[in-house]
Protein backbone atom coordinates (compact mmCIF):
# COMPACT_ATOMS: atom_id res chain seq x y z
CA UNK A 1 0.00 0.00 0.00
CA UNK A 2 1.31 3.44 -0.88
CA UNK A 3 1.65 6.37 1.48
CA UNK A 4 2.12 10.03 0.70
CA UNK A 5 2.12 13.61 1.89
CA UNK A 6 -0.80 15.87 1.00
CA UNK A 7 -1.22 19.58 1.63
CA UNK A 8 -4.91 20.02 0.96
CA UNK A 9 -7.95 18.45 -0.68
CA UNK A 10 -10.86 20.62 -1.81
CA UNK A 11 -13.43 21.26 -4.53
CA UNK A 12 -12.83 24.29 -6.73
CA UNK A 13 -12.78 25.89 -10.16
CA UNK A 14 -9.80 25.31 -12.44
CA UNK A 15 -8.32 28.73 -13.05
CA UNK A 16 -5.51 27.94 -15.48
CA UNK A 17 -4.94 26.32 -18.85
CA UNK A 18 -7.28 24.60 -21.28
CA UNK A 19 -9.64 23.25 -18.61
CA UNK A 20 -10.33 26.78 -17.38
CA UNK A 21 -13.65 27.07 -15.57
CA UNK A 22 -14.18 23.36 -15.01
CA UNK A 23 -15.03 22.09 -11.54
CA UNK A 24 -12.36 19.81 -10.11
CA UNK A 25 -11.42 18.05 -6.91
CA UNK A 26 -7.96 19.43 -6.15
CA UNK A 27 -5.41 17.17 -4.50
CA UNK A 28 -2.34 19.20 -3.58
CA UNK A 29 0.74 17.09 -2.91
CA UNK A 30 3.61 18.64 -0.99
CA UNK A 31 7.29 18.63 -1.93
CA UNK A 32 8.90 20.16 -5.00
CA UNK A 33 12.21 19.82 -6.82
CA UNK A 34 12.17 23.43 -8.10
CA UNK A 35 12.09 26.91 -6.61
CA UNK A 36 10.33 29.19 -9.12
CA UNK A 37 10.57 32.90 -8.43
CA UNK A 38 6.84 33.36 -9.10
CA UNK A 39 5.62 30.42 -6.98
CA UNK A 40 2.32 31.20 -5.26
CA UNK A 41 2.22 28.00 -3.19
CA UNK A 42 5.70 28.15 -1.65
CA UNK A 43 4.37 26.53 1.51
CA UNK A 44 3.81 23.32 -0.47
CA UNK A 45 7.48 22.94 -1.36
CA UNK A 46 8.17 21.01 1.85
CA UNK A 47 6.40 18.21 3.67
CA UNK A 48 3.76 19.33 6.14
CA UNK A 49 2.66 17.67 9.37
CA UNK A 50 -1.00 17.88 8.45
CA UNK A 51 -3.24 17.89 5.41
CA UNK A 52 -6.38 20.02 5.43
CA UNK A 53 -9.33 18.39 3.72
CA UNK A 54 -12.73 19.82 2.85
CA UNK A 55 -15.60 17.75 4.21
CA UNK A 56 -18.29 19.05 1.84
CA UNK A 57 -17.61 20.13 -1.75
CA UNK A 58 -17.40 23.93 -1.93
CA UNK A 59 -18.26 24.57 1.74
CA UNK A 60 -14.69 25.24 2.90
CA UNK A 61 -15.38 23.24 6.05
CA UNK A 62 -11.81 22.01 6.41
CA UNK A 63 -10.53 19.48 8.91
CA UNK A 64 -6.96 18.35 9.52
CA UNK A 65 -5.46 14.90 9.02
CA UNK A 66 -1.90 13.88 9.97
CA UNK A 67 0.67 13.12 7.26
CA UNK A 68 1.62 10.75 5.77
CA UNK A 69 -1.65 9.24 4.60
CA UNK A 70 -2.09 5.79 3.10
CA UNK A 71 -3.69 5.42 -0.30
CA UNK A 72 -7.01 4.20 1.05
CA UNK A 73 -7.32 7.02 3.58
CA UNK A 74 -6.28 9.69 1.08
CA UNK A 75 -8.71 8.37 -1.52
CA UNK A 76 -11.53 8.53 1.04
CA UNK A 77 -10.85 12.25 1.55
CA UNK A 78 -10.96 12.79 -2.20
CA UNK A 79 -13.96 10.65 -3.09
CA UNK A 80 -16.24 11.96 -0.34
CA UNK A 81 -16.27 15.24 -2.32
CA UNK A 82 -17.56 13.38 -5.40
CA UNK A 83 -21.16 14.32 -4.65
CA UNK A 84 -23.29 14.79 -6.61
CA UNK A 85 -21.47 12.64 -9.21
CA UNK A 86 -22.18 15.19 -11.95
CA UNK A 87 -20.41 18.06 -10.15
CA UNK A 88 -16.75 17.45 -10.97
CA UNK A 89 -15.12 17.05 -14.37
CA UNK A 90 -11.91 15.54 -12.98
CA UNK A 91 -9.49 15.18 -10.10
CA UNK A 92 -6.51 17.55 -10.32
CA UNK A 93 -3.21 16.39 -8.88
CA UNK A 94 -1.21 19.54 -8.22
CA UNK A 95 1.52 20.73 -5.90
CA UNK A 96 4.26 21.24 -5.10
CA UNK A 97 5.29 18.71 -7.70
CA UNK A 98 3.02 15.62 -7.74
CA UNK A 99 5.51 13.44 -9.62
CA UNK A 100 7.84 13.47 -6.62
CA UNK A 101 5.26 11.02 -5.23
CA UNK A 102 4.47 9.24 -8.49
CA UNK A 103 3.43 5.87 -7.00
CA UNK A 104 1.06 7.61 -4.58
CA UNK A 105 -0.43 9.64 -7.45
CA UNK A 106 -0.89 6.46 -9.47
CA UNK A 107 -2.74 4.82 -6.58
CA UNK A 108 -5.08 7.80 -6.11
CA UNK A 109 -5.63 8.21 -9.85
CA UNK A 110 -6.59 4.56 -10.20
CA UNK A 111 -9.11 4.89 -7.37
CA UNK A 112 -10.56 8.06 -8.89
CA UNK A 113 -10.97 6.44 -12.29
CA UNK A 114 -12.74 3.49 -10.69
CA UNK A 115 -15.65 5.78 -9.76
CA UNK A 116 -15.76 7.46 -13.18
CA UNK A 117 -13.63 10.54 -12.54
CA UNK A 118 -11.08 11.73 -15.08
CA UNK A 119 -7.56 12.44 -13.87
CA UNK A 120 -5.63 15.67 -14.46
CA UNK A 121 -1.94 16.11 -13.66
CA UNK A 122 -0.38 19.53 -13.20
CA UNK A 123 3.41 19.18 -13.34
CA UNK A 124 6.55 21.25 -13.80
CA UNK A 125 7.54 18.94 -16.64
CA UNK A 126 11.00 17.98 -15.37
CA UNK A 127 10.56 14.44 -14.00
CA UNK A 128 10.44 12.13 -16.99
CA UNK A 129 11.00 8.76 -15.29
CA UNK A 130 8.32 9.29 -12.61
CA UNK A 131 5.92 10.35 -15.37
CA UNK A 132 6.41 6.97 -17.07
CA UNK A 133 5.14 5.22 -13.89
CA UNK A 134 1.83 7.06 -13.79
CA UNK A 135 1.08 8.04 -17.39
CA UNK A 136 -1.37 5.22 -18.12
CA UNK A 137 -3.57 6.41 -15.25
CA UNK A 138 -3.90 9.97 -16.58
CA UNK A 139 -6.43 11.59 -18.89
CA UNK A 140 -5.02 15.15 -19.04
CA UNK A 141 -1.49 16.45 -18.50
CA UNK A 142 -0.82 20.15 -17.95
CA UNK A 143 2.93 20.53 -18.40
CA UNK A 144 4.75 23.67 -17.34
CA UNK A 145 7.77 24.88 -19.29
CA UNK A 146 9.99 27.06 -17.15
CA UNK A 147 11.16 30.16 -18.98
CA UNK A 148 14.41 31.39 -17.37
CA UNK A 149 13.30 35.04 -17.35
CA UNK A 150 10.26 34.20 -15.21
CA UNK A 151 11.25 31.12 -13.21
CA UNK A 152 14.83 32.16 -12.56
CA UNK A 153 16.44 29.06 -14.10
CA UNK A 154 16.35 26.87 -17.21
CA UNK A 155 15.10 23.27 -17.58
CA UNK A 156 15.24 22.79 -21.36
CA UNK A 157 16.96 19.38 -21.21
CA UNK A 158 14.52 18.08 -18.60
CA UNK A 159 11.54 19.36 -20.58
CA UNK A 160 12.77 17.63 -23.73
CA UNK A 161 13.13 14.32 -21.89
CA UNK A 162 9.66 14.75 -20.36
CA UNK A 163 8.05 15.25 -23.77
CA UNK A 164 9.76 12.15 -25.13
CA UNK A 165 8.22 10.03 -22.38
CA UNK A 166 4.85 11.70 -22.99
CA UNK A 167 4.99 10.86 -26.70
CA UNK A 168 2.85 7.73 -26.41
CA UNK A 169 0.26 9.65 -24.36
CA UNK A 170 0.06 12.30 -27.09
CA UNK A 171 -0.14 9.66 -29.83
CA UNK A 172 -3.22 8.16 -28.16
CA UNK A 173 -4.92 11.54 -28.61
CA UNK A 174 -4.99 12.14 -24.87
CA UNK A 175 -4.82 15.80 -23.92
CA UNK A 176 -1.40 17.23 -23.12
CA UNK A 177 -0.91 20.97 -23.22
CA UNK A 178 2.00 23.17 -22.27
CA UNK A 179 1.75 26.23 -20.05
CA UNK A 180 4.53 28.82 -19.84
CA UNK A 181 4.48 31.64 -17.30
CA UNK A 182 6.08 34.75 -18.79
CA UNK A 183 7.09 38.20 -17.56
CA UNK A 184 7.83 41.64 -18.96
CA UNK A 185 11.49 40.61 -19.21
CA UNK A 186 10.78 37.41 -21.19
CA UNK A 187 12.92 37.47 -24.32
CA UNK A 188 11.98 36.59 -27.87
CA UNK A 189 14.67 33.90 -27.89
CA UNK A 190 12.92 32.07 -25.05
CA UNK A 191 9.59 31.99 -26.90
CA UNK A 192 11.35 30.83 -30.07
CA UNK A 193 13.11 28.04 -28.19
CA UNK A 194 9.82 27.00 -26.60
CA UNK A 195 8.11 26.93 -29.99
CA UNK A 196 10.90 24.85 -31.50
CA UNK A 197 10.71 22.42 -28.57
CA UNK A 198 7.00 21.83 -29.17
CA UNK A 199 7.43 21.52 -32.93
CA UNK A 200 10.18 18.94 -32.46
CA UNK A 201 7.64 16.50 -31.02
CA UNK A 202 5.79 16.34 -34.34
CA UNK A 203 2.52 16.77 -32.44
CA UNK A 204 0.07 19.64 -32.39
CA UNK A 205 0.54 20.52 -28.71
CA UNK A 206 -1.51 23.51 -27.53
CA UNK A 207 0.42 26.28 -25.77
CA UNK A 208 -0.94 28.49 -23.01
CA UNK A 209 1.03 31.65 -22.28
CA UNK A 210 0.26 32.74 -18.73
CA UNK A 211 1.17 36.29 -17.69
CA UNK A 212 2.92 36.07 -14.34
CA UNK A 213 0.81 37.08 -11.35
CA UNK A 214 2.49 39.50 -8.93
CA UNK A 215 4.22 37.92 -5.93
CA UNK A 216 6.62 39.57 -3.46
CA UNK A 217 10.10 39.87 -5.01
CA UNK A 218 8.83 38.10 -8.14
CA UNK A 219 9.19 39.11 -11.80
CA UNK A 220 7.27 42.03 -13.28
CA UNK A 221 3.95 41.25 -14.98
CA UNK A 222 4.03 41.81 -18.76
CA UNK A 223 2.45 44.92 -20.26
CA UNK A 224 -0.50 44.51 -22.67
CA UNK A 225 1.81 45.34 -25.57
CA UNK A 226 4.32 42.70 -24.48
CA UNK A 227 1.59 40.08 -24.20
CA UNK A 228 0.45 40.73 -27.76
CA UNK A 229 3.98 40.74 -29.14
CA UNK A 230 4.99 37.43 -27.55
CA UNK A 231 1.78 35.69 -28.54
CA UNK A 232 2.28 36.83 -32.13
CA UNK A 233 5.81 35.45 -32.06
CA UNK A 234 4.71 32.13 -30.57
CA UNK A 235 2.03 31.70 -33.25
CA UNK A 236 4.71 31.70 -35.93
CA UNK A 237 5.82 28.34 -34.49
CA UNK A 238 2.78 26.86 -32.72
CA UNK A 239 -0.69 26.73 -34.23
CA UNK A 240 -2.75 26.86 -31.04
CA UNK A 241 -1.52 29.61 -28.69
CA UNK A 242 -3.76 31.11 -26.02
CA UNK A 243 -3.09 33.78 -23.41
CA UNK A 244 -4.83 32.89 -20.15
CA UNK A 245 -4.09 34.56 -16.80
CA UNK A 246 -4.76 32.93 -13.42
CA UNK A 247 -8.53 33.36 -13.50
CA UNK A 248 -9.16 31.85 -10.06
CA UNK A 249 -7.26 34.76 -8.54
CA UNK A 250 -9.33 37.27 -10.48
CA UNK A 251 -12.49 35.52 -9.24
CA UNK A 252 -11.29 35.30 -5.63
CA UNK A 253 -11.47 31.49 -5.69
CA UNK A 254 -9.25 29.15 -3.68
Amino acid sequence: MTTGYLGEVFSGIQGEGLCLGQRQIFVRLVGCNLRCSYCDTAWARERTLYCRAERTAGKRDFEEHPNPLDGEGAAALVLRLHSPPSLHDSVSFTGGEPLMQADFVRDLAQRARAVGLKTYLETNGTLAEPLSRVLDMLDIVAMDVKLPSAAGFACWTEHEAFLKVAGQFIAQRSLLFVKAVFAETTMEQEIERLGCLLRSTGADIPLVLQPVSPVPCGPESPSPARVLALQALAKQLVRNVRVIPQMHKLMGQL
